[in-house]
């Protein structure tokens, strides 16, 4: 039987900003607010359990350009 390789991208940016808007007043003990990492470890968790990937990779976006920022900074 062949062995099937299968990689699982997984946009940490956008997972990690839903979460943390979905997610609400969930803290550490010290206040810390811990919802986007919550939120973004449970929905890797459930993709990983659902498609069994052999391997998996997270991309994080690399930030906003200086260029994008001074046309509109807000």
């Amino acid at each position: 039987m062949a062995c099937t390789e299968s990689l699982l991208l997984v946009d940490g940016h956008a997972y990690a900003y839903r979460s943390f808007h979905a997610i609400r007043q969930l803290t550490s003990p010290s206040g810390q607010p811990t919802n986007a990492i919550f939120g973004f470890l449970k929905s890797v968790s459930k993709l990983r359990a659902t498609l069994l990937p052999t391997h998996i990779a997270v991309v994080w976006d690399g930030g906003l350009a200086a260029e994008r920022m001074a046309l509109l900074p807000e």
